[in-house]
């Protein structure tokens, strides 16, 4: 284990397949008629790693079956499933489905049956797939591999305990099916002690298997495919060392001379106790100095409930090696936490393509306007820190573009439109105002033709907008919403032809405009901020 924090680990692992993919160890299974047959090496395509993680912490005991979940939702990344969670899918409700504990007590008619009334727990799998020139250089048939090991609780310990009655005999294909048994197992020898009330128990599971990837065309999986049993087809494409024990009988050879022994291509991971999770400064007054400001966001805003970038202006110490699984808070009184934006507990440091570091995360519902936002290390020494504008997450971004051509100002909510006229020579002027998304007065939007190189007008009042429209602009629909406090103030340039009309939330910039003879036309609409 390395790299051990409150809700992640690194699994590493040396991993050697050269005995199997030279046929020293024979990969073998029953074919439909009960016969014995043999995997082509050459049939081998990929590998896929998997780490199963189980740990029960309650139970109330009963002298019967009783229906419980046990995970009756998505896998996390299971290895060919259709209906699993790979890593880009994984939500915030998914992350909590399939990491958190839970309760379970008399589940649905997909439930495992169990001798237990009730059962607190935490079971999941964990899967990193890829070729074997992937993990390593030059197709080697061996190596050493990682796996970044996601959703564990802080302080907590993880392992295996050994009140299993399949400790030396499950398949990694029945991993969760062993922690399930190793839990029944504990529920009956307390009910046998006349224990039946809610009772704390220790039982963990911790494994780490292999499974290899088999190419279409092998009979291995044209004989899944044709088998009926088998709902779902993508797992058809791998095979664990004894999947085939459970599907077609315990009755393969076990010598030396196969890797489809039950022992074979899993092994169990050493117990290790996760960090406490670390406790953010109570107050933004308390936050380094230094640091200050070091922290920024696309564009000066961020949005409540939705994935905000946060970059980071100072590199990570040399300390912080390896995945760095970091905590970012947001102050309104007191300290938020800011999840990543797959619903974890943590956010991770990343860079891109520029060297920028930065963290990804949805900051809380109910965190807008002016706010200092942190972000700690593992350990929770505060690396960077700042001031940032939270907005509602029902709001637009209005974006600020200026011609040095034609002297016109243009905004959009588009930053595909943004981004196109950037790139033809406008400057882009960041944020000009937030707006509300659908709601308040219309703004519309007008289009001159006839000028050189164009001119748009705005306006909240349907009679100038028809009288523009009667004049030979082209109306070009609704831009966005006037509501919120912020007066947006208008101000006109009698001597120009293009232009001739600029808008802004800063007062400073009205008087100045109006100062070097522009006229000032009140306010022309209101923003949010």
């Amino acid at each position: 284990m390395d790299n051990v924090q409150a809700h992640t680990a690194d699994v590493s692992f040396d991993w050697d397949l050269t005995n199997v993919l030279n046929g020293t160890q024979k990969i073998s299974y029953l074919d439909a008629e009960g016969d014995l047959q043999t995997l082509n090496p050459s049939d081998i395509e990929g590998m896929c790693f998997q780490i199963t993680v189980g740990r029960a912490t309650d139970i109330t005991p009963s002298d019967r079956y009783h229906q419980q979940v046990f995970s009756a939702v998505p896998d996390f990344s299971k290895c060919g499933a259709s209906g699993s969670v790979n890593d880009a899918n994984l939500t915030s409700d998914y992350y909590q489905k399939i990491f958190g504990m839970k309760t379970d007590q008399d589940g649905t008619s997909d439930s495992a049956d169990i001798y237990a009334k009730t059962v607190s727990y935490q079971s999941f799998k964990r899967t990193a797939s890829g070729s074997f020139n992937e993990m390593s250089a030059n197709g080697a048939t061996k190596g050493h591999y990682t796996i970044p090991l996601i959703g564990l609780e802080a302080n907590t310990l993880y392992g295996n305990t050994v009140e299993s009655n399949c400790q030396d005999s499950c398949d990694v294909a029945n991993q969760v099916a062993s922690f399930r048994s190793a839990v029944e197992q504990r529920s009956r020898e307390l009910y046998a002690q006349g224990v039946q009330s809610k009772t704390k128990i220790d039982v963990r599971r911790l494994q780490i298997g292999i499974q290899l990837k088999v190419s279409n065309s092998s009979s291995y999986v044209e004989q899944c495919n044709a088998d009926v049993s088998v709902t779902d087809k993508g797992t058809c494409r791998f095979i664990d060392p004894a999947s085939y024990l459970s599907r077609y009988g315990n009755n393969l050879p076990q010598d030396d001379s196969h890797w489809d022994d039950a022992t074979a291509g899993w092994a169990y991971v050493p117990d290790f106790h996760t960090m406490v999770e670390p406790t953010p400064y109570s107050s933004s007054d308390d936050l380094p100095g230094k640091l200050k400001d070091s922290v920024s966001v696309d564009n000066g805003v961020a949005k409540a409930e939705q994935q905000t970038r946060i970059y980071l202006k100072n590199k990570p110490s040399s300390s912080n090696s390896g995945n760095m699984f970091w905590y970012a808070y947001v102050y309104d009184g007191t300290p938020k936490k800011i999840n990543g934006t797959d619903g974890s507990p943590y956010v991770i440091v990343k860079k891109d393509k520029s060297g920028r570091y930065y963290v990804d995360g949805i900051l809380p519902k109910s965190t807008t306007g002016d706010h200092v936002i942190s972000v700690v290390d593992k350990l929770g020494t505060v690396c960077d820190w700042g001031t940032v504008s939270v907005v509602p997450s029902d709001s637009v971004l209005m974006f600020r573009l200026y011609n040095k051509y034609t002297g016109e100002h243009f905004y959009t909510s588009a930053e595909e439109e943004r981004d196109a006229l950037v790139k033809i020579g406008w400057r882009n002027e960041n944020l000009g105002w937030v707006a509300p998304r659908q709601s308040g007065v219309k703004v519309y939007r007008l289009y001159n033709p006839y000028v050189t190189g164009g001119d748009h007008h705005y306006t909240s009042d349907e009679h100038e907008r028809d009288a523009l429209v009667k004049a030979g602009w082209r109306y070009e629909g609704v831009g966005w919403y006037s509501g919120g406090e912020t007066p947006v103030y208008r101000q006109y340039n009698p001597n120009a032809k293009t232009g001739t009309h600029n808008y802004t939330t800063s007062k400073v910039e009205n008087d100045a405009l109006v100062k070097l003879g522009w006229r000032a036309e009140g306010t022309g609409w209101y923003a949010v901020m």
